[in-house]
């Protein structure tokens, strides 16, 4: 039954989500291209809400990470 209810949704799992959020991060070290500090917030973002994600420390510090990366994004000067 719960396979046909999740048959519409594909769901990335926790592993895939923290492994892109570390690649953008590191991408984002190189390049310091605004448009991945969105990235990086939305991915943070569907992290904390992932239905897998037990750990509350973990959605404490996604929330924190995403105010610290919009932060961020307001320092940057708008060209």
């Amino acid at each position: 039954m719960e396979h046909i209810k999740n048959m519409g949704s594909a769901q990335t799992d926790v592993g895939t989500l923290i492994a892109s959020i570390f690649y953008l991060m590191s991408r984002y070290a190189n390049s310091q291209d605004k448009e991945l500090i969105l990235a990086i917030h939305k991915h943070l973002n569907l992290l904390e809400q992932h239905p897998d994600m037990q750990s509350e420390t973990v959605k404490i510090t996604c929330r924190r990470l995403r105010n610290d990366w919009l932060n961020l994004l307001k320092k940057i000067p708008l060209h």
